[in-house]
């Protein structure tokens, strides 16, 4: 595993000069690839309107270094090689070092001591890993936010906006907080003549929930039955 950490992205070349790194005080650090990258941008406002404090986004992949380039008036560095990254995190000499997700990177950006290392997320992403041990490698945890959703306000948000008609796609859980927020009115739903046998989830996931539907539309083709039911109130 440490040879696997050491050798993460060794043949990529690395993005800076370091006799150019200047002095800062937050390593905002991002390991993944492009495809994670919204864990980051959510973030570059916070820090962009902190005119107090110097931040420097570290990356370690050259799509997602690519990615950032004109999206934040941050200065971005791409650092591959773990050893490039310790002597860059010496010479800017961080006082904090702020993780917005838990790649596996991650904890060769923790090996640098001198710093403060925090991870921040968002409560309606919260993950099993951040009631787990991986968490205890922080030295400081922060949850921004309610731990969910308010569907209530979603929906009323978006219809003060002019979204009158909203259409949902989830999976069961989000279908079943839907439900018990009283913020659906019609249920799209398609019965294909198919047995499958096996353990199946429901298309709802909600402790004694009950609602009843009532046909609005049915229509018949190739053999499946293509349904608008209304909520039943």
């Amino acid at each position: 595993m440490a040879n696997k950490l050491r050798a993460y992205g060794a043949t990529a070349p690395d993005g800076f000069d370091l006799n150019a790194v200047p002095s800062s005080d937050i390593a905002l650090y991002f390991p993944d690839t492009p495809h994670k990258l919204y864990q980051l941008l959510q973030w570059l406002p916070v820090f962009e309107a902190n005119t107090e404090l110097r931040t420097i986004v570290v990356v370690r992949s050259t799509e997602a270094y690519n990615h950032l380039q004109g999206r934040t008036s941050l200065r971005v560095l791409l650092v591959p090689r773990y050893e490039a990254m310790m002597a860059m995190y010496d010479r800017a000499d961080f006082h904090a070092v702020v993780y917005v997700n838990n790649g596996w990177t991650n904890f060769q950006s923790l090996s640098f001591q001198q710093a403060v290392h925090i991870h921040v997320n968002h409560g309606e992403s919260d993950k099993i890993c951040m009631v787990s041990n991986q968490a205890k490698a922080y030295d400081k945890v922060f949850v921004a936010g309610e731990a969910a959703v308010d569907l209530v306000e979603a929906v009323n948000t978006l219809a003060r906006r002019g979204f009158q008609r909203i259409h949902s796609e989830g999976g069961p859980r989000l279908l079943g907080d839907l439900l018990r927020a009283d913020v659906v009115d019609e249920l799209c739903l398609t019965l294909a003549p198919h047995l499958v046998g096996g353990r199946h989830k429901r298309i709802v996931e909600a402790d004694d929930l009950r609602v009843s539907l009532v046909p609005h539309v049915l229509l018949h083709a190739d053999g499946d039955l293509i349904g608008r039911w209304l909520v039943s109130r």
